[in-house]
């Protein structure tokens, strides 16, 4: 199960962990807020914040969340549960054992002394690079406000031996726009990876995929002969590999979850239809980041988003997923300024037993 909560992590084990990578010399950052991710010091560039300062501020805001600041470092942050993408990014990347289940998938930590140009989204990949001082990641045995535990999976807890990251950072193009804007040596690979997940959703069988890929090499890659065929034909198979398996990472292709719990409440609604169709389009528009704020314009959903239910039964459905507690008002209605702000969110359903 996704990130987990552990009824066994106990505030002490909490606090070792802190200790224990600050002691490491990591960067740390007390968070907070509604979604445990919201820093609670400033960002000081030329020292650390103390461990006695960091528990400080967690214990004032009752918080179990802590970020680590990359500094020197690097996360591939994995946006889906999918753990053959872990096998993928440490192929490529280099074998890391330092891996933290988060609430969507895994973080993957690796050592790095300069900023990667490096864009796994570009290549259709479900995957965000996070690197530098100013950011930072949630830490493990973190425990976010809606139960999510960050929990080690890997056979590493230290932060002082990690592995760094293998990656040669030169430009990609993401187009060839003449003759003399060609890939160079050292990027051709990732050239060809791009321009594979380009035409992966377009070709028909994994030989049309290659020829487009051989064409690219001859015409934009500098020293075509030192790229052989043998590599090409991997990146194909590769690709082509993932799409039988339906493993091609896009906006459309891609899933969303909710709790049966949800569904079953809200369809039990009178015309509970109504308001699960608007909890499923808020979900897929805002739910994959968490504690995101919108507005919602029944207008707009009406003329651009499908919805044929009248406006009557848009603003009940509105008012049954508040009453629920599936949406929450982030910010009332302000004259001149903005309408209501929302966010989705998990209620707590207390589950009542009679006594014998």
């Amino acid at each position: 199960m996704m990130g987990e909560f552990s009824e066994h992590l106990t505030s002490e084990v909490f606090a070792d962990t802190i200790q224990k990578f600050w002691d490491e010399g990591a960067w740390l950052m007390p968070t907070g807020g509604d979604d445990g991710k919201r820093p609670l010091l400033s960002f000081s560039l030329n020292a650390r914040h103390s461990s006695a300062l960091v528990t400080q501020k967690l214990q004032e805001q009752n918080s179990q969340t802590y970020g680590i600041r990359l500094k020197g470092m690097l996360v591939l942050d994995i946006d889906v549960d999918d753990t053959k993408l872990i096998d993928e990014m440490r192929q490529r990347f280099g074998r890391t054992d330092f891996i933290v289940r988060t609430g969507r998938g895994f973080h993957l930590y690796y050592r790095t002394d300069k900023k990667l140009i490096l864009n796994l989204r570009s290549e259709n990949l479900p995957v965000d690079v996070k690197q530098g001082s100013n950011s930072f990641v949630l830490g493990p045995h973190s425990v976010r406000p809606d139960g999510v535990f960050y929990q080690f999976v890997g056979q590493s807890s230290s932060l002082s031996n990690l592995p760094s990251i293998r990656h040669e950072e030169k430009p990609i193009f993401n187009t060839v726009v003449s003759a003399n804007n060609k890939a160079q040596t050292g990027t051709r690979h990732e050239f060809l990876m791009r321009k594979a997940g380009e035409y992966i959703q377009h070709v028909e069988n994994e030989n049309e995929l290659l020829g487009n890929l051989l064409y690219d090499r001859d015409e934009y890659c500098t020293d075509p002969n030192t790229v052989p065929n043998s590599e090409v034909e991997k990146i194909a198979n590769w690709w082509w590999d993932k799409r039988l398996k339906n493993e091609i990472y896009t906006k459309d292709n891609s899933e969303f979850k909710i709790k049966r719990q949800a569904y079953h409440r809200i369809r039990a609604l009178p015309n509970g239809y109504v308001a699960l169709d608007l909890y499923l389009y808020l979900r897929d528009k805002h739910g994959h980041i968490l504690g995101k704020t919108f507005q919602i314009s029944v207008n707009a959903l009406q003329t651009s988003s499908g919805f044929a239910f009248g406006q009557k039964a848009m603003h009940t459905a509105i008012k049954q997923l508040l009453d629920l507690g599936y949406l929450t008002i982030h910010k009332n209605y302000q004259a001149g300024k903005h309408g209501r702000i929302f966010q989705l969110s998990t209620p707590v359903v207390v589950v009542r037993c009679e006594p014998n």
